[in-house]
């Protein structure tokens, strides 16, 4: 399959926090599906939760406006006790914990971030309008509030040709 026009992929640099928010905000995240579930056994264990507790799981295509092909597959796990803000589908142009900290006033502290290549199958190429077996990366986000207890983890799946995550690491921590 060739693209109409020259695609441009997609370039994340992360340094800090704000940067994970800046990213939100150069992207849409369009939710086409909410439901509310109760975490067992290894979704329990994932989310760092004791068992019954309450989530709000979203799942949607991460968009860069203007462009024909989707970013991204994302899904998102919100504590339920923060769900109220975007517990309906719709376009966020924010990320969705940044939505939680202005409306509950949650302070994020940490995000811990998990990079991994995998291939897509045939249901996420589908989605993703990529091939499938074709090569992707895996980000997985899990967002910490002051008393370390994880309030959202967002899972996106991106086509290696379509986004590229860039980093720069000091030594000594010197900021520039």
């Amino acid at each position: 399959m060739e693209a109409a026009r020259p695609r441009l992929t997609f370039r994340q640099s992360l340094a800090s926090l704000p940067d994970v928010f800046r990213f939100a905000r150069e992207t849409v995240f369009r939710v086409t599906a909410t439901r509310r579930i109760v975490a067992d056994g290894a979704l329990a264990e994932t989310l760092s939760c004791t068992p019954g507790h309450a989530w709000l799981h979203l799942r949607g295509l991460r968009e860069v406006p203007g462009e024909a092909l989707p970013l991204g597959f994302t899904e998102v796990w919100l504590d339920a006790a923060y769900a109220e803000p975007v517990a309906q589908p719709g376009v966020h142009r924010t990320a969705i914990f940044a939505q939680v900290e202005q409306r509950f006033g949650l302070a994020l502290v940490e995000v811990q971030q998990e990079i991994a290549a995998m291939v897509l199958d045939a249901k996420l190429a589908r989605l993703l309008r990529a091939e499938e077996g074709a090569p992707a990366l895996r980000i997985a986000r899990r967002y910490l509030d002051a008393g370390e207890r994880l309030v959202e983890l967002s899972v996106t799946i991106h086509p290696a040709d379509r986004f590229t995550y860039a980093m720069t690491l000091r030594k000594g921590g010197a900021a520039r």
